[in-house]
């Protein structure tokens, strides 16, 4: 069940999506789900979600030369402030400090 959540939001992260969204294609309550994810994956599914849009997001940003509000549509944030709080959650840096240092080779 964890995989086929995991397989969902990697494919699907792009769109908007949520914990009921998941649910909705998986054969399991939204307890269930959470529990479980969290107790495999050490982390909630929002933070997956957030962990995949980022990683997408870090893609966009060191490969091409889009706006950053263009990558965080297309990574799948609602904002470009979305992406930067997650940014400085996982990386520690906003957006364009990422882009820059990617592009220095750090």
């Amino acid at each position: 069940m964890v995989a086929q959540a995991l397989e969902l939001i990697w494919t699907h992260s792009h769109r908007p999506i949520s914990v009921d969204h998941l649910v909705a294609h998986l054969p399991t309550t939204r307890r269930t789900l959470e529990r479980r994810f969290t107790l495999e994956r050490g982390h909630s599914i929002l933070d997956e979600i957030n962990i995949c849009r980022t990683s997408r997001a870090r893609r966009l940003l060191s490969e091409t030369d889009l706006p950053i509000k263009t990558v965080a549509y297309l990574a799948g944030f609602t904002s470009q402030e979305r992406m930067r709080i997650a940014f400085l959650h996982q990386e520690g840096c906003s957006p364009a400090r990422y882009r820059q240092q990617a592009r220095k080779g750090c």
